[in-house]
């Protein structure tokens, strides 16, 4: 019996890159993911959104979503909601700034979304954050803010910005533990290799095409792992 797989994320999930050439983001295809769900018989309803936090995920899981037995839900936040309003920062570097969404915010209304989804008959399957490259990402929303200086000045150094987003990731796995979830490790997958940042695209933060291909090749082992028996039809 074919089984529903509803994702709710971000842009990453929306499997959205930078086009080198035409200078813009755009959507990958997503045939490799359904190829995915037709071998494990299941329909792939994709809610996830460019941009979207955890609050505006939560909203949208509760207005959206019918309830279903023995659905599948992968939850993919944490990206955005650990960013900062830099132009904001590069104005104003001595005031307090807060990210998208604190981290004990993001913690708690996490704990709110898989309480959420299963109450409606689904199964949440979590899944980490790739890492960013803070070089690349600095170099680009910089370009857009009216000083570096106060920038850096902020940070005390650019891998401050890495670190600050590793912060969400571990959270992410740790509110799978308490919470008994699967979460699917992404971030070790990006990690080993020698030169995790081609893998990313010029802003520094999205997956390219390759590193999308590594995703995917993740979700695959973890369906093995979890003992998903695949379509030989």
């Amino acid at each position: 019996m074919e089984r529903s797989l509803q994702i709710f994320g971000d842009s990453i999930m929306r499997r959205v890159i930078y086009d080198e050439d035409k200078r813009r983001y755009r959507f990958l295809s997503d045939s490799d993911l359904q190829k995915f769900a037709s071998l494990y018989n299941f329909k792939i309803i994709n809610n996830s959104l460019f941009g979207c936090t955890i609050g505006k995920g939560l909203e949208l899981l509760k207005n959206k979503l019918n309830p279903a037995e023995n659905g599948l839900m992968l939850l993919e936040y944490g990206g955005n909601d650990c960013d900062f309003d830099w132009p904001k920062i590069a104005e104003e570097p001595e005031a307090e700034h807060l990210p998208a969404t604190p981290i004990a915010e993001f913690t708690a209304a996490y704990y709110r979304l898989i309480d959420e989804a299963r109450s409606r008959g689904y199964k949440p399957i979590l899944m980490n954050l790739p890492p960013l490259d803070a070089e690349k990402y600095f170099l680009w929303f910089s370009a857009k803010c009216s000083s570096k200086e106060n920038l850096i000045k902020w940070l005390g150094d650019v891998q401050m910005i890495y670190r600050f987003q590793e912060l969400y990731s571990t959270a992410i796995t740790e509110i799978a533990h308490k919470k008994n979830c699967i979460c699917i490790d992404i971030r070790s997958r990006f990690l080993d290799k020698h030169n995790f940042k081609s893998l990313l695209c010029t802003d520094g933060i999205h997956p390219n095409e390759q590193g999308h291909a590594l995703i995917l090749d993740a979700f695959y082992q973890a369906a093995q792992s979890f003992g998903l028996k695949a379509n030989t039809i």
